[in-house]
Protein backbone atom coordinates (compact mmCIF):
# COMPACT_ATOMS: atom_id res chain seq x y z
CA UNK A 1 0.00 0.00 0.00
CA UNK A 2 1.75 3.64 -1.59
CA UNK A 3 -1.10 5.52 -0.21
CA UNK A 4 0.30 7.10 2.65
CA UNK A 5 -1.23 4.76 5.46
CA UNK A 6 -4.38 4.51 3.00
CA UNK A 7 -4.82 8.24 3.33
CA UNK A 8 -3.98 9.42 -0.43
CA UNK A 9 -5.94 12.92 0.13
CA UNK A 10 -6.76 15.04 2.49
CA UNK A 11 -7.71 18.65 1.74
CA UNK A 12 -9.53 21.93 3.15
CA UNK A 13 -12.60 22.62 0.84
CA UNK A 14 -14.51 25.94 1.22
CA UNK A 15 -16.21 26.60 4.67
CA UNK A 16 -13.22 25.16 5.92
CA UNK A 17 -14.42 21.67 5.90
CA UNK A 18 -11.74 18.72 5.71
CA UNK A 19 -11.98 16.20 2.98
CA UNK A 20 -10.30 12.88 4.46
CA UNK A 21 -10.16 9.90 1.41
CA UNK A 22 -9.64 6.77 4.05
CA UNK A 23 -9.16 4.16 1.29
CA UNK A 24 -8.09 1.06 3.96
CA UNK A 25 -7.43 0.79 7.60
CA UNK A 26 -4.25 -0.69 7.59
CA UNK A 27 -2.06 -1.95 10.51
CA UNK A 28 -1.46 0.67 13.31
CA UNK A 29 1.85 0.43 12.67
CA UNK A 30 1.93 1.46 9.19
CA UNK A 31 -0.57 3.97 9.30
CA UNK A 32 -0.35 5.69 12.85
CA UNK A 33 2.27 8.28 11.54
CA UNK A 34 -0.09 9.11 7.83
CA UNK A 35 -3.29 9.52 10.32
CA UNK A 36 -1.45 11.77 12.94
CA UNK A 37 0.11 14.15 10.22
CA UNK A 38 -3.43 14.45 8.54
CA UNK A 39 -5.39 15.33 11.94
CA UNK A 40 -2.24 17.50 13.07
CA UNK A 41 -3.44 19.26 9.22
CA UNK A 42 -7.18 19.33 10.08
CA UNK A 43 -6.76 20.98 13.86
CA UNK A 44 -7.50 24.37 13.12
CA UNK A 45 -10.83 23.35 10.56
CA UNK A 46 -14.09 23.65 11.47
CA UNK A 47 -15.60 20.09 10.08
CA UNK A 48 -14.46 16.95 8.58
CA UNK A 49 -15.64 14.26 5.80
CA UNK A 50 -14.32 10.89 6.26
CA UNK A 51 -14.60 9.11 3.25
CA UNK A 52 -15.00 5.83 3.59
CA UNK A 53 -16.31 5.07 0.02
CA UNK A 54 -13.70 2.87 -1.36
CA UNK A 55 -13.03 1.09 2.46
CA UNK A 56 -13.81 -2.47 3.21
CA UNK A 57 -12.45 -2.56 7.11
CA UNK A 58 -9.22 -3.15 8.41
CA UNK A 59 -7.51 -2.80 11.79
CA UNK A 60 -9.28 -2.26 14.88
CA UNK A 61 -6.38 -0.77 16.63
CA UNK A 62 -6.36 1.76 13.84
CA UNK A 63 -9.81 2.65 14.27
CA UNK A 64 -9.30 3.35 18.18
CA UNK A 65 -6.53 5.58 16.99
CA UNK A 66 -8.93 7.25 14.41
CA UNK A 67 -11.74 7.25 17.42
CA UNK A 68 -9.19 8.95 19.97
CA UNK A 69 -8.68 11.97 17.86
CA UNK A 70 -12.63 12.75 17.53
CA UNK A 71 -13.35 12.20 20.82
CA UNK A 72 -12.49 13.85 24.65
CA UNK A 73 -12.23 12.51 28.36
CA UNK A 74 -10.74 9.20 29.67
CA UNK A 75 -10.20 6.22 27.18
CA UNK A 76 -13.40 3.74 26.69
CA UNK A 77 -13.93 0.75 24.81
CA UNK A 78 -14.08 0.70 21.26
CA UNK A 79 -14.13 -2.70 20.35
CA UNK A 80 -14.31 -5.73 21.96
CA UNK A 81 -13.83 -9.12 19.81
CA UNK A 82 -14.46 -13.13 21.55
CA UNK A 83 -13.55 -15.86 20.31
CA UNK A 84 -15.51 -18.38 22.14
CA UNK A 85 -12.98 -21.67 21.23
CA UNK A 86 -10.24 -20.47 22.84
CA UNK A 87 -12.26 -17.96 25.84
CA UNK A 88 -10.02 -15.11 24.44
CA UNK A 89 -11.18 -11.47 24.35
CA UNK A 90 -9.44 -8.64 22.78
CA UNK A 91 -10.65 -5.26 23.91
CA UNK A 92 -9.41 -1.92 21.71
CA UNK A 93 -9.69 1.48 23.48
Amino acid sequence: MKENGARPRVEILAGNIVHLQCNAVPTLDYARDAIGAAFAFLHRTDALIIDARNNHGGDPDTVALYLSYLSEGPPYLINLFQNRPASKTIESN
